[in-house]
């Protein structure tokens, strides 16, 4: 044998020996936890007791760190299934390339996820063959990545999905990459690549897809121009994504179909403001076609990736945690938008889902994923109760938990119910107390031990669902742990040019993650994360941020397709006014909550809710130019307009509701008074509410605008034959609230009373006021 044959045969060997070894430790200190749990059971004194609980407790701990190395270091493809592939299989790190350099070997990366479909057929299949299995072990060094646990990886050798298969040199650089791979593809591969590392073929080095969401790395070093935010940008984007929209069957484009839950929050938005019929289509057309299609799992509840065909058929039956986060956000805001039961009923259906399947009851966290199977989703609720459900991956992700815990807090404010926020919060804090490191930012997941520090996505998501949590709780530690991660970024990650890097610096790391990246999505994400910090703190620095780091994509947005909708959407919130709903209260007044909860429970694409406390925060309330009595309560602004203070939840709503109302096209046409031109519409509101708004216009100027609001108990009580619940009822409902908002509206042009005006139709009466213009 040669040397180079000898030494992969000394270091497979020890590789395959070294696990015993390790289990037998997992053994002794599961042997050494359960004999100390049995001593402190039989203690009759309570010192004695203490300290065996006290031992046992420590066994626990050193049982559960040697568990999560043992699985990072000798079953990297655990979230594959039951069983291993028959492979040694060696880990992304630099020791791997080192050793491929030394023994003149080329590196075969496989890139799977514990989800895929494919993955598990390719693993099944190919990489099972003995033959492939021994080509494999005997002429390249195999590196398997999952690619949720290593998203720096797989951004920038994935060939556009997966499995990728891609065969580098001791250096990292691809010599061929592939995806799908059939047993005579991976043997013929093997040859060649076997002779460009060791010279014997001469091969031009071929051109690598990059995937559609990212920029290839060699170009992030030239500089880019700067663009100008503007209306047109919104309106550009928004006339991209109806195009995209499928007339036929909904959603966009053609097959394979996935959801673009961003690009429907985006037509939401527009049409709320709008009123554009042909948004309305693609907005309701898709949320109830996929909904109906066979991309919701109407036995377990959820969302699968996508489908295979444009009608949404064929689903591939994986589930995603961070799926299921946009989607529960995306139909609850749709039926806070609306009041539509149906939208509601999915958002449960995705609760009841992520409870049952995803949720760590025990250490209170979320779970990433469930795999595919085919078998087990064709089946009903009682051919699923008789089989073992499909294989879930418990990695503790951080973008993964703090998407969920976005959506339950909203989710806890729509329907209501604490439980969904006090879940959130566990969550958030459990990630805070293991996953973040100072210094080091959040780091990406977490399996007893923390793993790759610093990226991006981690550092905005997990900013991000803290401000929700401040908007939900009012709690400023909130805050203060959003702009922590903010300012980690900023010094880590930010470039010059406004844009922020994916990933760490790190130039000792092995190929292409030597380069950088400056993704297109994730600096949206941090640019709102900035806009929302200048909301709710009013530094202007952050401000800055977010219009620098816009500024820098909007040469890139419009090759972005479909994932430029969220970049549309914040830039019309960084040029709109916010709707502002400060509420001021001590902390631990029970009345302040409710009111904070209420403020979020209005649909509102543009809202930022805040709390203040007088006793604790007197310098922010002095500058907010609110008074700290009386208290609690709640003020509501639309820019400079402002409704009268409130410390009824109900009321806050109304409010809101009829700010947003005012800033929205009319639905139901347009007709003139002595001059003047009145647009208006009609609107349903969630929690039986009910609203009827005009704009009043002069040479296309508006002079004022009027609200008439009222809630169930209010019309059952006024008008007794008139039921909300039926589509008769509700339309003979309008024409009341239309006809009382045109003889307010007549007669506030004839008195000249051209102030802002809300309505309150009550049970037991009427209330009128001055919707009043503060100073900015």
């Amino acid at each position: 044998m040669t040397t180079r044959e000898v030494r992969k045969e000394y270091a497979v060997k020890a590789l395959n020996q070294i696990p015993e070894a390790w289990r037998l430790a997992m053994q002794k200190e599961r042997d050494a936890m359960e004999f100390y749990t049995r001593m402190a059971q039989a203690a009759d004194d309570k010192g004695i007791r203490s300290l065996f609980e006290m031992l046992a407790e420590q066994e626990a701990k050193h049982h559960a760190l040697l568990e999560a190395e043992y699985r990072r270091l000798f079953e990297p493809d655990l979230e594959l299934g039951r069983e291993r592939l028959p492979l040694t299989w060696y880990e992304w790190e630099e020791d791997s390339f080192r050793l491929a350099d030394e023994l003149d070997l080329p590196v075969m990366l496989y890139i799977t996820a514990p989800w895929c479909e494919p993955c598990h057929l390719m693993e099944r299949t190919t990489l099972a063959e003995p033959e492939v299995v021994t080509a494999i072990n005997d002429t390249v060094i195999p590196i398997l990545v999952d690619a949720d646990k290593r998203p720096d990886v797989d951004r920038r050798y994935s060939k556009q999905g997966w499995p990728t298969t891609a065969f580098l040199n001791a250096q990292g650089e691809v010599l061929e990459s592939h995806n799908f791979m059939t047993t005579e593809q991976v043997l013929a591969a093997l040859q060649r690549v076997k002779g460009r590392v060791q010279g014997d073929v001469v091969v031009a080095k071929p051109a690598i897809a990059f995937r559609s969401d990212m920029e290839a790395p060699e170009l992030e070093d030239q500089p880019e121009a700067v663009g100008e935010l503007h209306p047109a940008v919104v309106e550009e984007i928004w006339q991209k994504v109806v195009a995209e929209f499928d007339e036929k069957h909904g959603g966009f484009g053609q097959a394979p179909k996935f959801h673009h839950a961003d690009a429907l929050e985006f037509v939401l938005a527009m049409l709320h403001r709008t009123g554009d019929e042909k948004l309305a289509k693609v907005e309701h057309t898709s949320l109830q076609a996929m909904a109906q299609s066979g991309l919701y799992d109407k036995v377990e509840g959820g969302f699968f990736r996508y489908a295979a065909n444009a009608d949404w058929s064929e689903p591939h039956f994986e589930k995603l945690a961070g799926d299921q986060a946009r989607l529960l956000e995306l139909y609850l805001r749709a039926y806070k938008a609306t009041a539509q039961p149906a939208y509601l009923d999915v958002a449960r259906g995705v609760l009841g889902y992520i409870d049952a399947v995803l949720w760590d009851r025990d250490r209170g966290y979320f779970y990433s994923s469930q795999e595919a199977d085919l078998e087990y989703y064709h089946l009903d609720a009682a051919g699923r109760a008789e089989r073992e459900a499909p294989y879930v991956d418990k990695t503790v992700y951080t973008r993964r938990n703090a998407a969920i815990a976005s959506a339950y807090m909203l989710a806890s404010a729509v329907l209501d119910d604490p439980r969904y926020a006090d879940l959130a919060i566990r969550a958030l804090e459990f990630i805070w107390q293991n996953v973040y490191k100072e210094g080091l930012g959040m780091h990406h997941y977490f399996d007893g031990q923390l793993h790759v520090p610093g990226l991006l996505i981690d550092q905005v998501t997990m900013a991000s669902a803290w401000l929700d949590a401040y908007e939900h709780f009012g709690r400023e530690i909130y805050v203060k742990r959003a702009q922590t991660l903010v300012r980690f970024a900023d010094n880590a990650l930010r470039d010059e040019d406004g844009r922020y890097f994916d990933a760490l610096a790190t130039p000792e790391a092995v190929g292409r993650l030597r380069h950088r990246a400056k993704p297109f999505q994730e600096n949206v994400l941090a640019a709102e994360v900035n806009l929302r910090l200048f909301r709710v703190t009013g530094h202007d620095a952050y401000r800055a941020a977010a219009q620098h780091t816009l500024e820098a994509l909007v040469p890139h947005y419009a090759d972005m397709g479909l994932d430029a909708a969220h970049f549309g959407l914040v830039v019309d919130r960084f040029l709109r006014k916010p709707l502002l709903i400060t509420v001021v209260g001590e902390n631990e007044d029970p009345k302040r909550g409710e009111l904070v909860r209420a403020a979020r429970r209005a649909y509102a694409p543009n809202r930022t809710v805040q709390a203040v406390d007088p006793q604790w925060e007197p310098a922010r309330l002095a500058r907010l130019g609110y008074p700290a009595e009386p208290a609690p309560v709640a003020y509501v602004c639309l820019g400079n307009l402002c409704a009268r203070p409130t410390a009824d939840p109900n009321e806050l709503l109304a409010q809101a509701q009829a700010m947003v109302g005012q800033e929205r096209a009319g639905l139901a046409g347009t007709w003139e008074y002595k001059g003047y031109v009145v647009d208006e519409g009609f609107k349903p509101e969630p929690g039986e509410r009910f609203q009827y708004f005009l704009r009043i216009f002069k040479n296309d100027e508006r002079v004022f605008r009027y609200c008439v609001w009222t809630s169930k108990n209010a019309v059952v009580a006024r008008w007794p034959g008139v039921d909300p619940d039926t589509e008769a009822g509700r339309a003979e409902l309008e024409e009341h609230l239309r006809a009382e908002g045109h003889k307010r509206v007549e007669q506030k042009i004839a008195e000249g009373a051209f102030e802002n005006w809300l309505l309150n139709l009550g049970a037991d009466g009427e209330e009128e006021v001055i919707l009043e213009e503060r100073d900015e």
